[in-house]
């Protein structure tokens, strides 16, 4: 448009193309809001396993005891509320200790919510005020600090990753409103107007091309004089906003602030994955030393199997013996 600021064809041109960046802000402002509400929904989903898991451990501790109490053999039982206890620590912090009667009881955050066969409280999400949901006891509304889980992770992704992201491209879009609006309303249009925002809204979600623009390409202020329609003062000083560094944006140009905040995340996703990777590494070497003390090797119970069977066939073999020599013994005798 600085080429030919009298076009209309390069007033529509640009026009066009500063609607796509506005739906483009838009458009990734809507996806950063869906990602923010599944991860709240995840949040609620841990909550709601994690609290029948709790129920599953105070009806195991009852019948662990009962078992105990009348001479029983409990194993079995145990081993299923293990599994529980490790299902709860996947998704959130776990502090157990011993009950009496072989009971197990579990504490999360401080608070205690599993005595014996008891629950003494459970786990359910809340709003703070900002819609970004944490975790708190049910009944006594005590607000939990988690240290670790899926619970913890959920919320430490939310609100560090994700909310530094959308705090970028709000700031991002508000720098970009601010700086094209400050130029383009000190100019003036074809028809001597002058004082037309190029940009409405404030950040990302609401940034929008003036719609009066939108409907007569004629206003838009590319000239820095009423009387001259041809100057293009203005619209040379829009275009170079697009190489000027901002203080807003820590000194980075606008694109150059959109990309260090992809660059961002990606390193981000990257740490993520390696975090993972590290932690699974542990994990299962971890799994393989508590299985080589207290688990059982499937190839070594069926080698022991084996054994028993050919000494149960051996003992057979040797009873046979001496049964056929006995009635041979007995023959004898009567004849």
């Amino acid at each position: 448009m600085a080429t030919s600021p009298t076009s209309v064809s390069a007033r529509q041109a640009l026009l066009g193309q500063a609607q796509t960046v506005a739906a483009s802000f838009n458009n990734i402002n809507s996806q950063l809001n869906s990602a923010n509400a599944s991860l709240n929904a995840s949040l609620g989903s841990d909550v709601t396993s994690a609290n029948q898991l709790l129920t599953q451990i105070a009806t195991l501790n009852s019948q662990i005891t009962t078992a105990q109490g009348s001479g029983g053999n409990a194993n079995d039982l145990r081993d299923e509320r293990e599994q529980d206890l490790e299902n709860l620590s996947q998704l959130t912090n776990v502090t157990t200790s011993s009950g009496a009667n072989g009971a197990v009881n579990v504490t999360i955050g401080g608070q205690s919510l599993v005595s014996g066969n008891t629950v003494n409280d459970t786990l359910q999400t809340y709003d703070p005020g900002n819609g970004n949901l944490l975790v708190q006891t049910a009944t006594g509304k005590v607000n939990l600090t988690l240290t670790g889980g899926s619970m913890q992770g959920t919320i430490d992704a939310r609100d560090g990753t994700l909310a530094t992201l959308q705090s970028s491209m709000n700031t991002l879009a508000s720098t970009l409103i601010t700086q094209v609006n400050n130029v383009h309303s000190a100019g003036f249009g074809l028809t001597g107007t002058t004082g037309n925002s190029f940009f409405n809204g404030t950040n990302a979600s609401s940034i929008t091309v003036n719609q009066a623009l939108v409907d007569n390409p004629a206003l838009i202020q590319a000239s820095g004089s009423a009387s001259a329609s041809g100057d293009n003062s203005v619209a040379l000083q829009l275009a170079q906003l697009g190489t000027s560094t901002q203080a807003g944006l820590n000194n980075q140009t606008v694109t150059g602030s959109y990309s260090s905040s992809v660059a961002s995340l990606g390193n981000a996703l990257d740490n993520a994955n390696t975090q993972v990777s590290n932690q699974t590494a542990v994990t299962n070497m971890l799994t393989t030393q508590r299985g080589s003390i207290s688990g059982v090797n499937i190839d070594q119970e069926m080698t022991n199997m084996m054994t028993y069977q050919q000494a149960y066939q051996a003992s057979a073999q040797l009873v046979t013996t001496v049964n056929t020599l006995l009635s041979d013994t007995l023959a004898m005798k009567t004849s």
